[in-house]
């Protein structure tokens, strides 16, 4: 059987006007560059947003987006610490709004951990209580969680005190349901890939500016941009990896 294939692309970081540039870089272009890449690889079944779609939650940014994706009905995106939630349901009306989406043999269960003037993440009492509905309403169907906040530390000490701050509780609801099988987020402008329980902890590389790796103090990285797939199989395995645009210079100010 074809898998289910799911292109993820996170932390955009758009400005209010196209043009904005974050450290240098301008980061409607970078993700115009993202999308390009998107575009030549298979067909995705889901397009994932996986937060700071907006870097300051401005209402035009997330316009901007929408308008590259009106035509589309397989978008779903979730907030980040630097979103707007308000803004972002104005814009789309709720449509990419989908806690829970149907794949067939999986289901990808989207949930929002952003807080409102923090960029340290947490997941309400809501968000929990959500979660578990779900996985024990469906717990024929393989699942996949995402969220924007990254849940176990990824080596840089700065980040990791942005880490989902009830991590535990999360983990804890996870581990009552065999069918989960990787939580994925962004935030973290760098990938990562590890196994905790039987559960794969994933993060995604940002559209534009990457964060050096293991790094104490705020540090960027020289990496290029770009996107995570997912492919997912019936018998509850999945295929992922990491795509960055090579054939575009892009100008950061490391310093």
């Amino acid at each position: 059987m074809k898998p289910t294939r799911i292109t993820q692309l996170s932390d955009t970081h758009l400005g209010k006007l196209p043009g904005y540039e974050l450290l240098g870089l301008d980061t409607d272009y970078s993700f115009s560059q993202v999308l390009r890449l998107a575009e030549s690889m298979p067909a995705p079944e889901l397009y994932l947003l996986s937060g700071d779609i907006s870097n300051n939650g401005y209402r035009e940014a997330y316009q901007r987006v929408y308008d590259v994706f009106a035509q589309r009905d397989n978008v779903v995106w979730l907030p980040g610490n630097h979103d707007n939630v308000p803004a972002m349901k104005a814009i789309c009306d709720e449509r990419w709004f989908r806690p829970r989406v149907d794949l067939g043999a999986w289901q990808l269960l989207s949930l929002d951990s952003s807080v409102p003037g923090t960029p340290c993440g947490t997941l309400g009492d809501d968000q929990l209580v959500f979660l578990d509905e779900q996985l024990k309403q469906h717990r024929d169907q393989y699942t996949l969680v995402a969220l924007h906040h990254h849940v176990l530390p990824v080596g840089c000490e700065w980040l990791d005190e942005q880490v989902l701050s009830n991590s535990e509780e999360l983990t804890e609801v996870l581990s009552r349901y065999p069918q989960v099988k990787a939580v994925t987020s962004g935030h973290v402008h760098q990938e990562m890939d590890t196994v905790r329980d039987g559960i794969r902890f994933i993060t995604s590389p940002s559209t534009c500016v990457q964060f050096a790796r293991s790094s104490p103090g705020f540090l960027v990285s020289d990496e290029a941009p770009g996107l995570r797939w997912f492919e997912l199989f019936d018998d509850g395995s999945l295929k992922t990896g990491v795509e960055r645009v090579l054939d575009v210079p892009f100008s950061i100010d490391l310093a």
